[in-house]
């Protein structure tokens, strides 16, 4: 089968209806909406290191040797969509001594080609955690075999470090059991030792089930919506640790229609206009020439191919026609290549939000800042003022924690950079409630806000002096 890609929603309505069966191997299909997203026979659609991953017999063949001895968790990623709402069922056969787990509504981190972060629905040859719900290189443990748990919701957004405070013995302890499925001994003994085992995830919403051989092992019900995810890649492991093998066969998908959930979901982004904006550019490069609104002659926003590309010809913005207060904004985009100032300049580029009052160049309001080498530093603009860490600006910036020495350079990259190389998505993440604002890039929480001025308004992308493009731009309201 040959994969496209192609926006997430329409690849995955391209799987569901045209979607071959595979080989002896695959699964026909028993189940209505199931596709097959692996051939069989090559990795096409999965991306890892060959060192640990391979296809064999049918399988995907993640394997460690005395000689590969891995020092950090690698994964195969299935690279064609970010499912949100699905079933996913798989067999796998795992060593006595292995380690392993299915990722899915994961980020792909930056300080490892193959890493991720997300829930993981574990697996190992031993069946000490089999089942048991954990989000790798997050919260950890969010449900041990035979629990049913929820997640509570926190006040506001932490980042790693803080993280580490609310977790003991690799488990995140806000964790609230609310009732037993069974204990370990009455549930291992479903599983098969070194031998084929089916998987079952049931992933809707906030609710995560993880089945195997049919029965219940961990459900999580995440309601805490600053640090839970709704959709990201699916990925199978292999973990540190002694020489091991694990077999993944037949591995089939079904998307669900997502459920309404406490948040109505706004796509600002249709994939086809920009129906829900207008526009306030400078379309001269006379400073005297005042910027025109609803006028673009030269496209600097346009859409095609599901994707909104700013030129960056000209400064100026393109506003959501609406205002909005209580809600969740999460943007994907990157940079292009095209950049117009002439002078080597950084790109340089903003999402700003909670603008109020009359259109101008930079009207009242916050910016995450998107600037090489500074994208996380939070703006604040025109008389706006904000409260972080107890001290409240009216004006400057709260620079992203750990960035040190700038240079506003084409291509800057600092010593701890946050944002992906050029070419490649970088997500952003703006939590704004009640007066209060959180700022994550790439899974990374820069800024977390109190006493938000303005604390509602409309939503702005910049053109600057640099190209990019946006895939995502969704608002979760709440």
């Amino acid at each position: 089968m040959r994969y496209f890609r192609v926006h997430v929603l329409a690849l995955l309505v391209f799987l569901l209806c045209t979607a071959p069966m595979y080989g002896d191997e695959a699964i026909k299909a028993d189940d209505a909406g199931f596709v097959s997203i692996f051939d069989g026979k090559t990795l096409s659609g999965w991306k890892g290191d060959p060192v640990y991953w391979r296809v064999e017999n049918g399988c995907l063949v993640g394997e460690i040797t005395p000689k590969t001895l891995v020092k950090r968790n690698t994964f195969l990623i299935w690279e064609e969509a970010q499912p949100a709402d699905f079933e996913l069922k798989l067999e796998y056969r795992i060593t006595k001594d292995g380690n392993s787990g299915i990722n899915y509504r994961s980020e792909k981190m930056n300080d490892h080609p193959y890493a991720l972060t997300g829930y993981q629905a574990d697996i190992d040859g031993k069946n000490r955690y089999t089942g048991q719900n954990y989000e790798e290189r997050g919260r950890t443990t969010l449900a041990y075999s035979g629990q049913k748990t929820v997640i509570p919701k926190l006040e506001k957004a932490i980042g790693a470090e803080d993280k580490k405070k609310l977790i003991k013995k690799n488990a995140w302890t806000p964790t609230v059991v609310v009732d037993s499925l069974g204990t370990k001994e009455e549930l291992t003994k479903h599983i098969k030792s070194q031998d084929w085992n089916q998987v079952h995830l049931i992933v809707r919403g906030n609710r995560l089930q993880h089945y195997v051989n049919g029965v219940l092992m961990s459900e999580v019900t995440d309601k805490d919506p600053l640090h839970r995810r709704l959709s990201g890649f699916l990925g199978v492991q292999v973990h540190v640790g002694p020489p091991m093998k694990v077999e993944y066969r037949k591995l089939r998908l079904k998307v669900l229609k997502r459920e309404e959930q406490e948040t109505k979901v706004i796509h600002l982004l249709n994939g086809r206009d920009l129906s829900k904006f207008y526009t306030f550019i400078h379309n001269s490069d006379e400073r005297n020439v005042a910027p025109e609104k609803d006028r673009d002659p030269d496209g600097v926003y346009t859409m095609a191919d599901g994707l909104l590309r700013v030129s960056g010809q000209h400064m100026g913005y393109l506003a959501t026609k609406q205002e909005f207060q209580n809600y969740r904004l999460v943007a994907e985009f990157k940079w292009g290549t095209k950049t117009w100032d002439g002078k080597n300049r950084g790109r340089d580029a903003g999402l700003f939000f909670n603008a109020t009052g009359e259109d101008r160049l930079f009207p009242k309001s916050l910016e995450c800042q998107l600037l090489e080498g500074a994208t996380g530093d939070l703006c604040i603009i025109s008389g706006a003022s904000l409260t972080v860490d107890g001290e409240t600006k009216n004006g400057q910036r709260f620079e992203r924690p750990g960035k040190g020495l700038w240079k506003n350079e084409l291509g800057y990259r600092g010593k701890d950079e946050i944002e992906k190389p050029l070419g490649e998505w970088n997500r952003i993440v703006i939590e704004n409630r009640d007066g209060k604002v959180s700022l994550a890039i790439n899974n990374r929480v820069m800024h977390s806000g109190t006493k938000a001025n303005p604390s509602s308004g409309r939503i702005l992308i910049q053109s600057n002096n640099a190209e990019l493009f946006y895939r995502k731009l969704d608002l979760y309201l709440y």
